[in-house]
């Protein structure tokens, strides 16, 4: 399994003990197998998906930048981000346009996007 299965389990890991939380508890809130969830802690399995990864997020209440590190961690082990396909037309439009061009964009451009997306998640409202 490569080491970022292993990164990202070990921070899913951290982020679940520091709110002390078992295990199946966390699994059960996922609804997966305790055992499913702790070989994705062990890098034994792939880390979880976007959609599980968000729900980890909101029952661990992980702020941006600990999602952010667990997504980025994800997208190592895939060698690929992956976007939800139920969102709406201009945001897939809008994932397409970056994947498409993110390799060829001047990394002062790309700070600017991610500030524009850190400026827009600090202003939604909790839910």
């Amino acid at each position: 399994m490569p080491t970022n299965a292993k990164k990202f389990g070990e921070t899913l890991r951290e982020h679940r003990k520091a709110k002390n939380i078992k295990l199946g508890r966390l699994a059960g809130q996922l609804g997966v197998p305790a055992s499913n969830l702790s070989d994705v802690e062990l890098g034994r399995r792939p880390p979880l998906g976007g959609d599980q990864i968000a729900r980890c997020a909101r029952l661990l209440e992980l702020n941006n930048e600990q999602v952010d590190d667990l997504l980025t961690k994800a997208s190592q082990w895939n060698e690929a981000w992956v976007l939800p396909m139920r969102a709406g037309e201009c945001a897939m439009e809008t994932g397409a346009a970056l994947m498409r061009e993110w390799q060829n964009m001047p990394t002062d451009v790309m700070r600017q996007i991610n500030e524009l997306v850190r400026d827009h998640a600090n202003k939604k409202p909790k839910e």
